[in-house]
């Protein structure tokens, strides 16, 4: 018996070897595992980049002209979320919802300055060349989180939301990928200023303002 009617007759007894149709549909199942995996990792090295650096003492700064000391326990977060248009969103210390925080970085490079580390970071959920709404806060216990620093923080404020482009990693045709975007500019980061805790001057204030009511309503 040749070889060729052994090999047949193994293919008509067991079924050993496949028929070309599903030799195709392997080859399209495979084709379309590959295009979903270069998809994927085209969209994960699509989100949009921001230079999250601050390099300027005139912008973390206790009180206007005194920037924050470095190393000092401040420190600061970025959070952002899409900007799709209409007026900007309320501030995460305010509204939670749908902000998404970054990396906590402390003021350690220059007096009023700061750095991630990398300083460019990317915007998961944001597509390169896309808008982001972006919230700096700052805080003064080296809290960890932003929800620690809510709870203990005696002194703790944010920046005016702004929205920034964020840039395209991958460049556009044969253009090579812009640089990513600072945060200071204008209409972006103007920079925070700390104020003293108002309970001192509250109670005092209150204090007065009674003091006055019962001296106006033994009068009367």
């Amino acid at each position: 018996m040749s070889s060729s009617t052994q090999k047949r007759n193994r293919v008509l007894c067991c079924g050993e070897a496949e028929s070309p149709t599903n030799k195709m549909k392997e080859r399209i199942r495979t084709l379309i595992f590959i295009a979903v995996t270069l998809l994927f990792c085209v969209e994960a090295h699509s989100q949009g980049r921001i230079d999250y650096n601050n390099d300027s003492s005139s912008l973390i700064q206790l009180t206007p002209g005194s920037p924050v000391p470095v190393n000092s326990g401040y420190e600061v977060e970025l959070f952002y979320q899409p900007n799709t248009g209409g007026l900007a969103p309320i501030s995460v210390l305010f509204a939670g919802g749908n902000w998404q925080g970054t990396s906590v970085v402390p003021i350690s490079t220059i007096p009023g300055g700061f750095s991630a580390t990398p300083d460019i970071i990317s915007l998961t959920g944001i597509t390169g060349g896309a808008n982001a709404w972006i919230d700096i806060v700052a805080w003064n216990n080296a809290a960890t989180t932003l929800a620690n620093a809510l709870q203990f923080s005696t002194l703790l404020s944010s920046a005016p939301v702004f929205s920034i482009t964020a840039a395209n990693p991958n460049g556009i045709g044969n253009n090579p990928p812009p640089s990513p975007p600072s945060l200071v500019g204008p209409g972006m980061f103007q920079g925070i200023t700390f104020t003293p805790e108002p309970s001192t001057t509250a109670l005092g204030a209150i204090a007065a303002f009674t003091l006055l009511f019962h001296q106006l309503r033994k009068r009367s």
